[in-house]
């Protein structure tokens, strides 16, 4: 391929790739959104190009079993998902489009979710406390993972900065 067709080529993927973020941030009532300083999402995020993620914070002191822990944790994204998908439609898109990043993450008692909960509801971000049905491993009503996001890294990280991974 010669350099004008490369040049080519690149400036058609830039201009489309272009297109499509901005047909992602579209908004129904506007058209066409534009990230500006200081512009927010419907939940109040900060639009800009940041990564968006979701954190699932396990807790060691149930001693569950990875497979419990996994569905605690299916349970948490899932209901983060859908009150996020109401609250914050553009943090979704965002999350969605960088891969859904998920990160586990542990704790080890359920004060501390108590806690995450509050900070994460105080700086507007989506979270849910998954409390269980008590059928298999754990007690019924026992709080056992919270889910936090889809949000800003640098929100999320505010919250979970400070926990070790699962």
């Amino acid at each position: 391929m010669s350099l004008n067709g490369s040049l080519l080529s690149g400036l058609v993927i830039g201009l489309g790739s272009g297109y499509l973020i901005a047909r992602l941030l579209s908004s129904s009532a506007s058209g066409v959104a534009t990230i500006d300083e200081g512009s927010v999402d419907e939940g109040g995020y900060p639009l800009s190009i940041e990564e968006y993620k979701m954190v699932l914070v396990v807790r060691t002191d149930l001693h569950m079993e990875r497979g419990k822990a996994a569905a605690q944790c299916a349970h948490a994204a899932v209901a983060c998902y859908k009150a996020s998908c109401k609250s914050s439609p553009a943090a979704v898109r965002l999350w969605e489009v960088a891969g859904q990043p998920k990160i586990a993450l542990k704790t080890d008692s359920e004060e501390s979710l108590e806690l995450l909960y509050a900070k994460a509801l105080s700086l507007n971000i989506t979270a849910r406390i998954i409390h269980d049905a008590g059928r298999t491993q754990v007690a019924p009503n026992t709080a056992t993972v919270i889910g936090i996001g889809p949000a800003p890294k640098s929100l999320i990280d505010q919250v979970t900065g400070s926990l070790k991974l699962y």
